[in-house]
């Protein structure tokens, strides 16, 4: 047939085929292959309502004729749903490449116009066809979903090289504006639902797959799933590898940031409702999360030309409105005791937030930048063509609406350069030809690419570094527009040159040649020593607030003491070593008030240790201190490097003088990261309980000595309390180390016998409990113990209903004991009352009941009772459906 004329001949036969297609699917499928070429869109109509009912195998023969379609050829008059149905199908076949081309080329955003994206489905079409092809495949179909969303924000611009905005246009995963519809908020919401499925059965492949995506979006999108699949599980116990997902990803600084507060309030929330206690660590997650909200807000304010004498109240004015906006979002049962104080403070002052977890009206300007050039255009130049264009190119922007400009031209260079490091190949005096922010986008790009494996031309990329770090501050090209359109100077793009060459500096998979590692350390050496970027940190580096070791990732001149660090890795061996130890120690003579080369030189210890440890080991009570004196530079040097790293014998011995030090001192140290936990002294502890359940440390060891003779209860017991939770995330503990942490906690119970004041360095126990490392036969007769010194517990809070239920069924008596211990305590917790009436209480008191101890079951019969007039109306009933199943 004629594809050109208006009018199609229908062809009926091919209705005859549709009906018997499921009958004889070869022989329909056989037919349809001899007209499948035709252009008729009658015909074409017909060959997809016979691909949507055979089986997929004789889909796959079509494969070839799909492919010469295209999807705009697909037929005018083709029903989407039956494009869905084959793609759908051909999901369950066996020809993987196929089945992905074909979904792609239903789904995968290619061609723009407004906010149409499809050249097979309008709007409504797109977001029927998605739905049903995500409900049909459920989780298996999610990587493939992710991928189609970050192609759409690549498409509209929200998400590339140094920029994503993919918040913009959803403030709330849970629900979009009921006005709002189209492709975008199809995937977004497609991505949501198959991630809350498979969250809840699959947490590590679940993570994996969001995690591939570095759009904030899919952050969002994670803290959303987790909350929904925490809402849905038992108990603690239940959902612990989604728990200990979720305690990891709130402590991330990303997460903190201020787009994804409504997910972060939703996931702490869902947390607080499982666990008795605030989630450890989250007052540091936020000072964090409020330091990076302070230093973007900080640069607005600046660039934006307000007055000096002004900034300090707006930016504090921004600091409270976040710092109130974030502990509003948790709510107050999920912040610890200083946070709730604080939220209860901001309330007075400025009106409680009566619905935190609710989108709010957001008055938006343009904040990017945009290009006149897509970066894909750029890659159709060649070099000189594009160095050209930047050499010549002008800004007329006036700060209205998305116009073009050097930042955004910059993102888009940094981009193709991060994929094609060459594409300005044999281009020289680029440091003369192009204004800094084009420098730095190059070096921003070649950074990317060295990190992803590209090969890049490292003669050329020396040669830039070295006349970006000769250059003066002053550049001879006038800024155009604002600070956030253009660099009006040559600061940033020597930040960006000694971060790219402490990317060099470290050890690599594949190693770079030896000469052109020589001439990159000589750079970091000698060419990167700049007396400005010095000056710059000292003068400025004190007002951020951060503590050293943030204040180190964002200042140029300890950025250069972490790349020599990395050089002095690769071992005395290496023709730089000697000057990158002298440049280094050069560097670390310098009156560091604010502390960064401090945290520099705790976090890069273990490095060091193994390139030197002669030199480590003479200059440690220099760095660190000693068991007489550690002063406040070498208290950021210890605390960081005892915060940072895992325990190690040799690190261990290398600061046990220091850690008597710090034991002994009658103030707190100054810590030089504000991590987990914030207290050098239970990092000590934790250090020495692992030494001394590995053998490593005896108790007869002066810092074990020291740290149990001096260290608060308190904190005696969160150090064994962190090592006893870090079992619970182990998948497999050596009998010999949990055997020695068991004889440590005898040994500590012992002691808290006599002195029953101690009884707070007994508080950890429930982690033992939780970890289900340690048996019931060996914890049971244990939390008994712990009940006759204290009743109370010292107020600890219990989640172990799961647990003791299990242990009823070996030693149903001291279960029951240990249930009736916990249920009758004085004002008890609500959540440990609600865990252990709804997972213990029905299974202890059954098997109790069931035993042949008549005491016993007269007993739990009567308590029972108790527990029905207490107000517990369904226990009886509980407890005799457990019966039922005896």
């Amino acid at each position: 047939m004629d594809g050109n004329l208006i009018q199609e001949a229908y062809w009926p036969e091919m209705e005859y085929l549709v009906r018997v297609a499921e009958a004889v699917p070869r022989e329909v499928m056989d037919v349809v292959l001899g007209v499948a070429q035709s252009s008729n869109s009658w015909v074409r109509r017909g060959v997809f309502e016979i691909s949507a009912k055979v089986p997929p195998g004789e889909v796959e023969r079509l494969g070839p004729v799909f492919k010469s379609w295209t999807p705009k050829g697909f037929g005018r008059r083709t029903n989407p749903r039956d494009l869905v149905r084959v793609a759908v199908s051909l999901q369950g076949g066996t020809d993987r490449k196929l089945a992905t081309w074909f979904a792609n080329a239903l789904f995968r955003p290619e061609k723009l116009s407004g906010h149409g994206i499809s050249a097979v489905f309008d709007e409504y079409w797109y977001e029927e066809g998605l739905r049903e092809f995500s409900s049909s495949l459920g989780g298996s179909c999610l990587g493939l979903v992710l991928s189609w969303l970050e192609t759409y924000e690549r498409q509209v611009g929200h998400f590339g090289q140094d920029v994503d905005l993919t918040f913009i246009e959803r403030e709330s995963i849970r629900k979009r504006d009921d006005s709002i519809h189209g492709v975008l908020q199809a995937l977004v919401d497609t991505v949501r639902d198959l991630a809350i499925e498979t969250m809840s059965t699959d947490v590590e492949s679940t993570m994996a797959i969001l995690a591939r995506s570095k759009m904030i979006l899919a952050r969002k999108i994670t803290l959303h799933a987790l909350a929904e699949a925490l809402k849905k599980t038992a108990s603690v116990d239940h959902g612990s590898a989604l728990f200990a997902a979720s305690s990891h990803i709130l402590l991330e600084p990303a997460s903190t940031d201020d787009v994804c507060r409504i997910e972060y309030g939703e996931l702490a929330r869902a947390m607080a409702t499982l666990s008795p206690k605030p989630l450890a660590g989250l007052e540091t997650a936020l000072v964090v999360g409020l330091g990076a909200y302070r230093e973007r807000v900080r640069h607005i304010i600046v660039e934006r030309g307000v007055p000096e004498g002004e900034q300090e109240a707006q930016l504090a004015d921004r600091e409270e409105v976040w710092t109130h906006r974030m502990l509003s979002a948790i709510g107050i049962d999920a912040l610890p005791q200083a946070l709730r104080s604080r939220l209860q403070e901001l309330d007075e002052l400025r009106g409680v937030i009566d619905s935190p977890l609710e989108p709010v009206s957001r008055a938006t300007t343009w904040i990017g930048s945009n290009s006149p050039l897509s970066s894909q255009e750029m890659s159709m130049m060649s070099p000189a063509q594009l160095l050209a264009h930047l050499e010549s190119w002008r800004s007329s922007a006036t700060g209205w609406g998305p116009e073009p400009t050097h930042s955004g031209q910059g993102q888009e260079l940094a981009t193709l350069l991060a994929t094609n490091p060459r594409a300005l190949a044999g281009m020289p005096r680029l440091v003369e030809r192009l204004r800094p922010i084009y420098l730095r986008s190059i070096l921003d790009g070649w950074q990317a690419a060295l990190k992803s494996g590209q090969e890049v031309d490292l003669s050329q990329m020396a040669t830039l570094l070295r006349d970006v770090l000769g250059h003066a501050n002053a550049s001879t090209f006038p800024r155009e527009g604002d600070a956030l359109d253009d660099d009006g100077d040559f600061r940033y793009v020597k930040k960006a040159a000694v971060g790219l060459l402490e990317e060099l500096a470290k050890d690599r998979t594949s190693p770079l040649p030896a000469e052109a590692m020589e001439e990159f350390a000589s750079l970091l050496i000698d060419d990167a020593q700049d007396e400005d970027a010095w000056e710059e940190y000292h003068s400025n580096a004190g007002e951020n607030g951060m503590d050293p070791l943030t204040v180190s990732l964002n200042f140029q001149w300890p950025v250069r003491l972490r790349g020599l660090i990395y050089l002095l890795n690769w071992g005395s061996g290496t023709a730089w070593f000697n000057a990158a130890k002298r440049a280094l120690v050069k560097e670390l003579d310098r009156d560091d008030s604010h502390g960064a080369s401090h945290a520099v030189l705790g976090e890069g210890l273990g490095r060091l240790l193994r390139a030197d440890r002669t030199w480590v080991t003479e200059s440690s009570a220099t760095w660190f201190g000693n068991n007489h004196e550690i002063t406040g530079p070498q208290q950021v040097a210890f605390s960081t490097a005892i915060a940072v790293h895992h325990y190690h014998p040799d690190l261990f011995a290398l600061l046990s003088q220091s850690m008597l030090s710090v034991i002994a001192a009658a103030e707190p140290i100054r810590v030089g990261w504000k991590g987990h936990p914030n207290d050098p002294v239970q990092r000590i502890g934790e250090w020495l309980i692992e030494a001394i359940i590995r053998d490593d440390r005896s108790m007869d060891d002066p810092v074990a000595e020291a740290f149990f003779a001096t260290a608060s209860a308190e904190t005696r017991g969160h150090a064994i309390g962190s090592i006893a939770w870090s079992f619970m995330h182990s998948e497999h503990v050596d009998g010999s180390i949990r055997d020695g942490l068991a004889r440590l906690w005898d040994l500590r119970v012992a002691r808290v016998v006599d002195h029953p004041e101690d009884i707070a360095e007994l508080s950890g126990f429930r982690w033992f409990v939780r970890s289900n490392k340690f048996g019931p036969e060996w914890w049971l007769p244990r939390f008994q113990q712990l009940a006759a010194l204290d009743p109370a517990l010292a107020g600890e809070e219990y989640s172990i209903g799961n647990q003791l239920a299990e242990a009823s069924k070996t030693d149903p008596v001291r279960s029951f004991r240990v249930l009736e211990i916990l249920l009758d305590r004085p004002d008890p917790h609500y959540l440990t009352h609600h865990d252990l009436m709804r997972d213990a209480a029905p299974v202890v008191l059954a098997q109790a009941l069931n035993s042949d101890d008549e005491q016993l079951v007269n007993d739990a019969r009567n308590y029972m009772n108790t527990l029905g007039e207490r107000g517990n109306l369904q226990i009886a009933a509980r407890v005799g459906s457990v019966l039922d199943q005896l």
